[in-house]
């Protein structure tokens, strides 16, 4: 598998305490035949209602990569061509935290509880996982390829651990995982060949699972978090997966974009449904899903002065 130009568009679901926070985040691209003409971060209620532009941009830095998402700090990360970047979780206040030296950023995951941040990048040359402290200080790359591409990264805090999807030409496509500081990196989840083209990856950590996407085949896999045993299968989204999805644990649920990423749907538990909420979206064939930090609703009760034995977690 060759290094692909990529359309990306990101969907990621925060689900904190109050109605303000349960809302649905995700980047789309409007294209034409030369590429990308406009790219904009959006969000919408969790039923599909309220749609709003967050952030939106012209062609100059491509397109937006992954969201990360900070609750407690009210703060949204994403990136582009350009750079990573913070915000406002309204859009304002945009601030660039690290120059990507010409690499698109892919996925992004928060790591609050270590105050950090880990993003995937790649070029037609290399693909990175990098991380870096929340203000972007100390960043640095954890793990570089060539000839491969990384895409969904997903981190659990508590377990010490990072999770990527990672597609080359040398070697079966894998999930790995590493430490939180880049050592001892393993394959996690091997799919037996080099066309897999696993994308994005989300962790369960009620039940101990990794869950991806691979859209070559429609279809959303399991596999251990401890790397024992083999993938299998989950669900095949009615609607199709391209490529990125979000995994709710609050409510057992998965949200997909569908219909080659021009809609979201939500799947319930195993993949009963679908339920379509957004729709008329132009997307590209790319997506980009990423998790908020396990644990942050925890934080946001406790900074509510919520916090009690019937604080769900979240993932």
């Amino acid at each position: 598998m060759g290094m692909r130009n990529r359309v990306l568009c990101a969907l990621v679901l925060l689900i904190t305490a109050g109605p303000v926070w349960a809302q649905l985040y995700w980047t789309d691209s409007i294209r034409n035949g030369s590429g990308v003409t406009s790219t904009s971060l959006m969000r919408a209620n969790l039923d599909g209602t309220a749609i709003h532009t967050v952030i939106t941009q012209g062609a100059g830095a491509d397109k937006f990569g992954g969201i990360g998402l900070d609750p407690v700090g009210a703060k949204l990360y994403s990136g582009d061509l350009a750079s990573l970047f913070r915000a406002n979780l309204d859009g304002s206040g945009r601030t660039s935290l690290v120059p990507t030296a010409g690499h698109q950023v892919a996925d992004i995951a928060l790591d609050l509880p270590h105050g950090k941040i880990y993003w995937s990048d790649y070029s037609n040359i290399d693909t990175h996982v990098w991380w870096a402290n929340l203000d972007g200080s100390l960043a640095a790359p954890l793990a570089t390829f060539n000839n491969s591409q990384v895409e969904g990264v997903a981190v659990d805090s508590a377990g010490g651990h990072v999770y990527f999807t990672l597609n080359g030409n040398i070697g079966n496509d894998t999930v790995q995982r590493m430490n939180l500081d880049g050592s001892g990196r393993i394959p996690c989840a091997d799919f037996g060949s080099t066309g897999a083209n696993p994308f994005d990856v989300e962790v369960d950590l009620a039940r101990s699972l990794l869950y991806t996407s691979l859209p070559n085949s429609g279809s959303i896999l399991k596999a251990n978090m401890d790397c024992s045993g083999s993938p299998s299968l989950v669900f095949s989204p009615t609607n199709g997966v391209f490529n990125g999805f979000h995994y709710d644990p609050a409510q057992d649920a998965f949200y997909v974009w569908g219909a080659v990423a021009t809609q979201i749907d939500r799947y319930g538990p195993g993949g009963t449904g679908p339920v379509t909420l957004v729709t008329g979206r132009t997307f590209g064939n790319y997506i980009n899903t990423t998790v908020p930090e396990p644990g942050a609703l925890a934080l946001s009760l406790f900074a509510l002065g919520l916090l009690g034995a019937r604080a769900r977690r979240r993932l």
